[in-house]
């Protein structure tokens, strides 16, 4: 059993292997985008059917290049909800292997079954607030996952993120009163990611619940 309210230097799916049968409210994730981590999503998608509580999201970003491999992935395991649009702050982001510049990125929603619709519409276009990388290459801004985390969870709810990277679901979490579960097996981005949360509750701005 993982304890609430910690982050973990492991293998997500060994770390998911040891979380209870449906008992995480929420999944909300970033995993790597290139050809070469797309099982990534298997192993997501596999896990997630079996520790989510029933009607529970499984909330993933996705590059553009390999999407439809990602969502047949997705959903072998997973029932299909939503895609919603991130729009990148600034000029986009160059694609180099298809020459575009891509102003958004795609946020798959799926759920376990039986479909339980949230409480409150949801915006399916979110602005984001700009990558911040002073700790991970891919290290998405924690404004952006505000109305996910409001409209997909309720306080007190568990939330996983298994490839934490730079800690910003930990940090969203944290700030609205979310419990959060998370792993990353890289130790160089998890040491960088214990170090940006251990200073955002030194300087007072989440609680001082993480182990």
């Amino acid at each position: 059993m993982i304890p609430r309210n910690t982050i973990q230097c492991r293998d997500c799916k060994e770390g998911m292997d040891e979380i209870p049968d449906n008992s995480i409210d929420c999944i909300i994730t970033d995993p790597p985008y290139p050809k070469e981590f797309l099982d990534c999503y298997s192993i997501l998608a596999e896990g997630a059917a079996r520790v989510l509580k029933p009607g529970g999201y499984c909330i993933a970003y996705s590059g553009h290049i390999h999407l439809p491999e990602v969502y047949r992935r997705m959903s072998g395991h997973l029932e299909y909800y939503w895609t919603s649009a991130l729009i990148h702050k600034g000029g986009g982001q160059l694609v180099f292997p298809r020459k575009v510049r891509a102003s958004w990125k795609p946020i798959l929603f799926y759920y376990k079954p039986p479909l339980k619709l949230i409480e409150t519409y949801f915006h399916d276009v979110i602005y984001g607030s700009g990558r911040e990388k002073d700790t991970h290459e891919w290290q998405q801004g924690c404004e952006e996952l505000y109305d996910i985390i409001l409209a997909f969870t309720k306080e007190g709810d568990t939330v996983l993120e298994p490839f934490i990277g730079g800690g910003t679901t930990a940090i969203a979490c944290a700030n609205l009163d979310r419990n959060f579960i998370g792993f990353e097996k890289d130790p160089a981005s998890f040491e960088r990611a214990e170090t940006r949360i251990k200073k955002a509750q030194e300087q007072g701005k989440i609680g001082s619940w993480f182990e």
